[in-house]
């Protein structure tokens, strides 16, 4: 930004009063509380979606392997007889486990 000269800065500031630069100010103060809200909407919609992004890795794994999963059970000696995504469990006071 080229600066101006004490002439310069004179000739332009000529005609304004503290009103109108109060003015401005609170014009340009409300613009920008337009413009927090605008951005705290996006920080909020961007942090929802990539919430649920970072589910999907977990989902793509576990889907990847679930069909197989038996097999390795059987391995190590526990037999798995019925297998189902969602299953629920209960215990002694019919409370659900698990998902």
């Amino acid at each position: 930004m080229k600066m101006m000269t004490a002439e310069q800065a004179a000739k332009a500031a000529k005609g304004l009063t503290f009103e109108k630069v109060w003015a401005a100010m609170m014009k340009s103060g409300q613009r920008m509380e337009g413009y927090n809200r605008e951005w705290k909407e996006q920080i909020k919609e961007l942090s929802k979606n990539f919430g649920g992004f970072s589910n999907s890795p977990g989902d793509l794994t576990e889907s990847m392997f679930r069909n197989e999963l038996w097999k390795k059970f059987k391995d190590i000696g526990i037999p798995v007889t019925t297998q189902s995504e969602n299953a629920k469990f209960y215990d002694q006071d019919d409370r659900a486990r698990g998902s």
